[in-house]
């Protein structure tokens, strides 16, 4: 998998910061893979320190304890994220 700490280092990390349309902006962490430890991402809420992991490494991700392969957390969030998608709210 590429590198992506250069990627996630443009992150927001500042609390409470908020996006174009007016939501909190998530703050992220990224950790490279360490021995025996995967890679992963570290997401804050904006506004508070609620967070959760998200472990990646080869064809499975574990999101927030739940692991499973990278094709069922896709067919899982993909109708989600393309529902809410501003085309779609214009129909």
């Amino acid at each position: 998998m590429a590198d992506l700490s250069k990627l996630f280092q443009k992150w927001n990390k500042k609390l409470v910061q908020h996006d174009e349309q007016g939501y909190w902006k998530l703050r992220i962490w990224h950790r490279r893979a360490q021995e025996k430890k995967s890679p992963r991402l570290l997401i804050k809420c904006g506004c508070c320190d609620n967070k959760f992991e998200i472990y990646y490494d080869g064809d499975d991700l574990e999101i927030a304890g739940v692991l499973a392969s990278k094709r069922e957390w896709r067919r899982l969030l993909e109708p989600l994220l393309n529902e809410f998608t501003p085309e779609s709210r214009a129909n």
